[in-house]
């Protein structure tokens, strides 16, 4: 049943990072004058390694709200972890998918606070603060819907945990 539920997590968290990539690049318009694409035409693209990673990070996450230990951290505890967690997996995939092997997934070098073009400032803050508490609290509601396991905490609450220090 646990591995299940991991597998269940997992596509789900590949599936919901694709979607939202495609439809964020869609909306940005990043593929306008590609071939005469124009803005209305809302077409946006993902990697599946994308997909892969974001599934596999979300299951580290996951497995880390399963520890009894993880429980008795504060929620911007909870957070910071979830958050090095996340850009460290970003930067080793970077390091591996476009610097090593060359795919040229994604870059940041045109950012300006970058590390080697595979991880930028605003993004890690955006993985800590927004997706993080996500997983977890997505990740709580599968088993408590799937498997009927504790109820989750609302998401809000843990947002206020999470900004008074608690």
């Amino acid at each position: 049943m646990y591995w299940k539920n991991k597998i269940i997590h997992f596509l789900v968290f590949a599936s919901l990072y694709m979607n939202i990539e495609v439809f964020v690049r869609a909306f940005n318009g990043e593929m306008i004058g590609f071939k005469g694409i124009k803005w209305w035409s809302a077409i946006g693209f993902t990697s599946i390694y994308m997909g892969i990673l974001a599934g596999c990070l979300s299951l580290i996450i996951a497995f880390l709200c399963d520890n009894p230990k993880y429980f008795k951290l504060k929620a911007y505890q909870k957070t910071l972890l979830g958050g090095l967690i996340i850009t460290l997996g970003e930067l080793s995939a970077g390091i591996i998918l476009n610097l090593w092997l060359h795919l040229n997934i994604w870059s940041y070098a045109n950012d300006k606070f970058n590390f080697l073009g595979q991880i930028e400032l605003k993004n890690s803050i955006l993985w800590t603060f927004v997706i993080t508490p996500l997983v977890i609290w997505l990740d709580s509601n599968l088993t408590f819907y799937l498997y009927n396991e504790d109820k989750p905490m609302n998401l809000l609450d843990f947002y206020k945990d999470l900004f008074q220090l608690r």
